[in-house]
């Protein structure tokens, strides 16, 4: 993730087997943070993330948070596209 801070990156440790998050200021040093194993109650993958997609799951479908939902995976494929084009992408309604 890019932000005007720093960049935090990390892997769920699917490739590598090591899960890890490293946070990437601008200026200064970079710092390691410490990745606690959630209790996925059965859930597995994506670093226990799956676990908190299945819990939204339910208010998800009720159509209170869909919108908001389909919103911010346009924010995250148009923030993808500016990096990789070196552009200003325009959400606007």
């Amino acid at each position: 993730m890019y932000g005007t801070e720093g960049v935090l990156e990390g892997s769920t440790g699917a490739t590598d087997g090591e899960a890890w998050i490293a946070v990437r200021p601008h200026e200064g040093v970079t710092k390691s943070v410490e990745i606690m194993e959630p209790d996925t109650g059965g859930y597995q993958g994506h670093g226990g993330g799956d676990f908190c997609l299945i819990a939204a799951l339910p208010k998800l479908l009720d159509g209170g948070a869909f919108n908001d939902f389909i919103e911010g995976h346009r924010i995250g494929f148009a923030a993808a596209q500016a990096v990789r084009d070196n552009c200003v992408i325009c959400l606007g309604g």
